[in-house]
């Protein structure tokens, strides 16, 4: 009897136990998936707001290598502008050996030879300029 008495008592705390063990089990895992829930939200929150960083960031990016890149186009244009320059020195030198040698060519034959040609004083001054329709030579 006394056995009967002990097991009831025994069976009783047993259960009552079990049941406090369940609803603290329950308790737990609500907590935990209420948990996992604010986690995710705090997640979301955070790459968002990396999200709005990074779009100011791939903005800067974006504008840096647009100036870069128009930069490299504007040097790639001046170095090819000084390339010809080079090239054509040689040339322009010749041309402008050839223009001189031009200019000394209608000095001369606009010079009268003949003592007898009109002319009038102011036609050819001092500085051995010729007027040739808009031209000074």
């Amino acid at each position: 009897m006394m056995y009967d008495s002990e097991k009831t008592r025994y069976d009783a705390v047993v259960h009552k136990l079990q049941n406090e063990y369940q609803g603290l089990e329950a308790e737990s895992s609500r907590l935990q998936e209420e948990l996992v829930e604010k986690e995710r939200q705090y997640q979301l929150i955070c790459d968002s707001n990396e999200a709005l960083a990074d779009c100011s960031d791939v903005e800067d990016m974006s504008n840096f290598e647009t100036k870069a890149n128009e930069q490299e186009a504007y040097i790639d244009e001046l170095q090819n502008q000084l390339r010809s320059i080079k090239e054509n020195e040689a040339y322009s030198e010749v041309q402008k050996r050839m223009f001189a040698d031009l200019i000394k060519l209608f000095k001369i034959t606009m010079m009268p030879t003949d003592s007898s040609l009109d002319y009038e004083e102011g036609d050819f001054t001092d500085s051995n300029e010729i007027k040739i329709s808009n031209w000074t030579i």
